[in-house]
């Protein structure tokens, strides 16, 4: 097959019907580059609306819409959001509240209540093994917590 034959089979674009539609699509979100805090909280906000209706669905019809979005954040994100280091300690109490979890609960991970206390109050440190468990627990690098 050669590249004329391909170009053939590619659906026509009908840019009438496309601006329609992109019309429509931009009264309901105003999609388009983030250029301020108030256009990354809008988007932000669709993002979060997008993943409570599509759920773990990589198939629904919408999950083409939720990728460029996540990719628009995404690079306002790199461009304009600095985050500063956070201790370990402030990042697990953190993710502790985030998930209503007691020192109790991180036994597993981190060991006796006391331990964890410990670990919170900043007089012991995180080991590695003790880290790579509670981030996957919590879906993040390890790296925050050394």
């Amino acid at each position: 097959m050669n590249l004329s034959q391909r170009k053939s089979k590619q659906p026509e674009v009908s840019f009438g019907q496309l601006a329609k539609a992109w019309a429509a699509l931009n009264r309901e979100t105003q999609i388009g580059v983030i250029r301020t805090d108030r256009d990354y909280r809008k988007m932000s906000a669709l993002v979060d609306k997008l993943i409570d209706e599509i759920g773990n669905d990589e198939n629904h019809e919408l999950s083409g819409l939720l990728s460029v979005l996540g990719s628009l954040i995404e690079q306002y994100e790199e461009d304009n959001v600095h985050i500063d280091d956070a201790p370990p300690a402030d990042v697990l109490r953190f993710l502790m509240a985030e998930h209503g979890l007691k020192q109790a609960d991180l036994a597993a991970e981190i060991g006796s209540q006391g331990i964890v206390s410990e670990v919170l109050n900043g007089k012991r440190k995180l080991n590695a093994r003790q880290a790579k468990t509670l981030a996957e627990r919590f879906n993040v690098s390890p790296a925050v917590f050394l």
